[in-house]
Parts: structure tokens; sequence; C-alpha cells
């Protein structure tokens, strides 16, 4: 009895003390997601005074703890933990832009870009608010995540804006060079972002982004043997294990241009490399796959891949269909190209049972129907 009655009074109080902290975040979340915060220059100013103004012992108190919130963000699992301590932080420090600048990166990780993009204003805001000359690389990485921001959220001269600042305040970090440059690659004005991209080299020579993206305007500009001199470089500096989505990239860009200035075999080498890897889309394979055994004359290869394709049952629908329809092409191309009658009637008898598969499947469309014809014709 004893015993049943302290446990419940336990309980009692850990209910008590959990709802009171649900209530203290509660009120930081309303304050700074609500956006009912202080919005004119004087408050913020004096907010970013009274932080300056901490005693050394307290400061070094605000520095820890928002480091611990900081090493949460990266953690999925830990993000929403991360965004309610800040709240909660930016309730007793208002005047830190560090901290509204990670709620920015928080609510960003939880793809919440309008609400992120508030948070990287008021740290904006409160970056300008510091004299300080040291603050100003702080304030370019600040309008780096702002123009991050405003191109995803589609406003690109907005973005535009604050890449250009970050590189006027700090025009030592290529990264800031970088994103303005991409700005106008997906515009695709080459010129404009490749002197950009040339500075960020300028910066640092190991930049890989910046050689990856040259490489991606030398291939788009058909300058293939001065793509492979860039993708060369990024590789070079780049940690394939660490960054593998980048590393694939890379790889593609380069077979692509090795089988355009006529060295399939190599591009297959490559091609060969990533597949044992497992490190590239079975579907992006497949397709580079077929197009350097086209430059090859080997068609029937180049239908075996797509074919290998459409009977992975892990695959989605969408792309068995899309992988049928190409191994019936390719192997109806085949039956027409292949140098011995033998070959020919082997692709022949492959293209047949791929078109047996389409019917049954209902798989349409012109790749069906071109694989018809050339069965027709031949």
């Amino acid at each position: 009895m004893l015993d049943g009655t302290k446990n419940r009074g336990a309980g009692t109080v850990g209910i008590a003390a959990t709802i009171l902290v649900l209530v203290v975040i509660a009120a930081g979340y309303f304050k700074w997601f609500g956006g009912v915060g202080p919005e004119t220059p004087s408050e913020v100013n004096g907010q970013v005074k009274s932080f300056l103004a901490l005693s050394a012992s307290d400061r070094a108190a605000a520095d820890a703890k928002l480091k611990e919130i900081i090493e949460m963000i990266p953690w999925e699992e830990k993000v929403a933990t991360a965004k309610a301590e800040l709240y909660v932080y930016l309730e007793k420090y208002p005047g830190d832009a560090r901290a509204h600048f990670h709620l920015a990166r928080a609510r960003m990780a939880e793809h919440d870009g309008k609400t992120a993009y508030e948070a990287v204003r008021d740290a904006i805001r409160r970056a300008e608010a510091r004299s300080a000359k040291s603050n100003k690389n702080f304030q370019a990485t600040v309008h780096e995540l702002a123009g991050k921001l405003s191109r995803d959220l589609d406003q690109i001269d907005q973005a535009r804006k604050h890449f250009e600042i970050a590189t006027e305040l700090n025009p030592q970090n290529a990264s800031h060079w970088i994103m303005l440059a991409q700005i106008y690659l997906d515009r695709r004005k080459y010129d404009q972002a490749k002197s950009f991209l040339n500075k960020a080299l300028e910066v640092n020579a190991k930049a890989v982004a910046a050689h990856g993206r040259l490489a991606e305007i030398a291939l788009a500009e058909r300058q293939y043997t001065r793509s492979i001199e860039h993708i060369d470089s990024a590789l070079k500096h780049l940690d394939a294990d660490k960054e593998r989505e980048r590393y694939v990239k890379y790889i593609m860009y380069k077979q692509d241009a090795l089988r355009r200035i006529g060295k399939p075999r190599e591009a297959l080498e490559l091609l060969f490399l990533l597949e044992e890897g497992a490190a590239a889309k079975k579907r992006d394979l497949a397709s580079q796959f077929a197009l350097a055994y086209e430059k090859l004359g080997e068609f029937h290869a180049a239908g075996i891949r797509w074919r290998l394709l459409a009977e992975d049952e892990d695959q989605p629908a969408s792309i068995q269909a899309e992988a049928i329809a190409n191994a019936a092409r390719w192997y109806a191309l085949a039956s027409r190209k292949s140098e011995t009658e033998a070959n020919r009637a082997r692709s022949r008898r492959a293209a047949d049972y791929l078109l047996l598969i389409a019917e049954r499947r209902n798989v349409t469309g012109p790749l069906i129907t071109e694989a018809k014809q050339l069965l027709k014709d031949n």
C-alpha cells in the first residue's frame, strides 16, 4: 500500500513536470512560430545589446546550451526536439542571431521553407545589428542560407540578391560564388555562371562543386574534353564515401563525355564500376549502358540491359513498363543490324517475346510502335 501510494505520488509529480515543460515550449512556439515577436529596429537592437552584455559565465552557459541544441539538428529523429528547445532558448536570448539561424536550419530540415525563411530573415536583422567586423562572415553565411531557401521557394531574384550580398560580405568563401553561379546556371546563362565559378576557383582551386558545375556547363556546350578535365579535378578532391550521390553524378557525367568523344569502352568501364558498387539508380544505368553499347554497335547487349531492368520485381510498374518498351526497341534494332543471320534471329525472338509481354501488360507508346515497325520492315 505504502509503495503504491508513493509510486502514484511520484507519477503525479512527473506528469506535472512534463506539463510544465510543454507549457514553456508552447510559449516559445507561439511567439517564434506565430511571428508575434518584436519587429521594430529599436527592439531588435535592444535584444542584441542585451545578449552582448551578458556576463562571461552567462554567455558561456548560453553557448553551451546552443551547441547542445545544434548537435541535434542533423538527426531526423531529433530535429523536432531541437526546434522546440530553440523556441525556449529564444525566449531567454532573443538577440542571439545564431539561434535564429539554426531555427531556420531546423525548419528547413523539416521541409518548411516558408517559415525557415522567416527565421533566417530574423537572423539577418540581428546579425546586422552587430557592428563587429568578425560578424561579416556569419552574415554572409546567413545570406547564403536565405538565398538557398529563396531559390527553393522559386523567389529567384530574391535568391540572387542574397547570394550577391554574401559574396560582398565574404568574397573569400567559394561557396557564396558557387551559389550565385547556380542562379545563372538554372537559367542556362552559362557565361555569367562560368564567370562566378571561376571566381570560386580563384578563392579555392579545390572547390569540388565549382569543378562539377563547370563540367556540367561544358557538357551542355558540347566541350566534352573540357568537361572531363573538370570532372577529374572534382573527383580528385571528393570524398566518394561521404558524398556518394555527388560521386555518382560526376561519374555519370564522365562516362557521358567519354561516349560522346568516341570512347564507349571507357564509358562502359565506369558504368560497370557504378554497377558493382550498387551506387547508381538501375534505371539510369540501363539507359547509359544502352547508349554506350549503341556506340559499339552492340544493340542486343543494349536490349539485355533494359530487359534485366524489366525483370527486376523490385522496380515500380512504371519503370518496368519503360524497360519493356526500351528492350523491345533495342532487340528489334538488333534484329536488323546484327552481322550474322543467327544473331538477327536471336534478337528477333527476344523482341517478339518483349512485345508479347508488352501486350499482356498493356504497355504502349512510341517505342513499342517503333519496335513493331522495325520487325515488320525486316
